[in-house]
């Protein structure tokens, strides 16, 4: 049984469990994924791994409460258990020393975002973080990211934290100083499609991390199929992080656009 030993708020709709799962627990890699369903009778919900914990044998997932079977999740209580968890799923990131790696997330892409930039900082790069958001409330995990960072920028479109701006205004002042050898970015489409025109060297691999959209973790079902090059592949089979230069985006589009539907 996957039992919940911890639950907290930590921002609006945003909540954080902590659940038994010995076996992910010793697979998991920064980058895995897990589906969890909360009961017999919701839908079965792609979740990043953002913690692990070998002592006690736990992972820690993050969710907004934005769905029936979200909201599910978050209305269970510390000592219930979850019908089902699977996992780990997806690639594991690659994680190595790069050099500077520039960590760009936007509200809840930052979730995806902290396990990678807590590998990387422990592979001795150097991260540099630019977290964004509307508001101060839809900014999540700044204090754990600015543990793993050795610079972090924060961006709020209203003013209420940190500089007053879109995550993108930030990203001229990184480029013009350092040398950037990485990219990462985490967030909706539009804000990924935003930071990427913003990049000016295409020589820089960039990654893209997608939350899978599937219902079954292991492309079975199609749901999450897009375009890489000239063929089809699925998120949740070679993602959820991507090549940024390797994808057709306007397909991508379409995808997300009828994902919300």
């Amino acid at each position: 049984m996957h039992k919940i030993v911890s639950k907290q708020i930590i921002g609006e709709n945003l909540k954080r469990i902590e659940i038994v799962a010995p076996v992910i627990c010793k697979k998991a890699q920064p980058g895995h994924f897990v589906m969890i369903a909360p009961d017999d009778k919701s839908a079965r919900i792609a979740l990043a791994i953002v913690e692990i914990n070998l002592s006690k044998e736990t992972i820690t997932l993050i969710f907004k409460e934005d769905d029936s079977s979200t909201k599910k999740l978050g209305s269970l209580w510390i000592g219930d258990s979850v019908f089902a968890l699977l996992g780990p799923l997806g690639r594991p990131s690659e994680i190595k020393e790069f050099g500077n790696v520039l960590c760009i997330g936007y509200e809840t892409g930052v979730v995806s975002l902290l396990p990678i930039c807590r590998a990387l900082h422990k592979s001795s790069n150097k991260v540099i973080s630019v977290l964004g958001a509307k508001t101060k409330r839809n900014l999540c995990l700044e204090p754990q990211i600015h543990l793993c960072s050795q610079e972090a920028y924060v961006m709020s479109e209203d003013g209420s934290i940190g500089k007053r701006g879109y995550i993108s205004d930030s990203l001229e002042k990184i480029f013009s100083e350092q040398k950037i050898d990485r990219i990462y970015v985490a967030g909706p489409f539009s804000v990924i499609q935003d930071v990427l025109i913003s990049v000016p060297e295409r020589k820089v691999p960039k990654k893209i991390l997608i939350n899978p959209m599937t219902i079954d973790g292991f492309g079975i079902c199609g749901c999450d199929l897009i375009k890489i090059k000239d063929r089809y592949a699925s998120i949740s089979v070679e993602g959820p992080e991507l090549d940024a230069d390797q994808i057709d985006f306007s397909f991508l589009k379409t995808k997300m656009k009828n994902s919300r539907k």
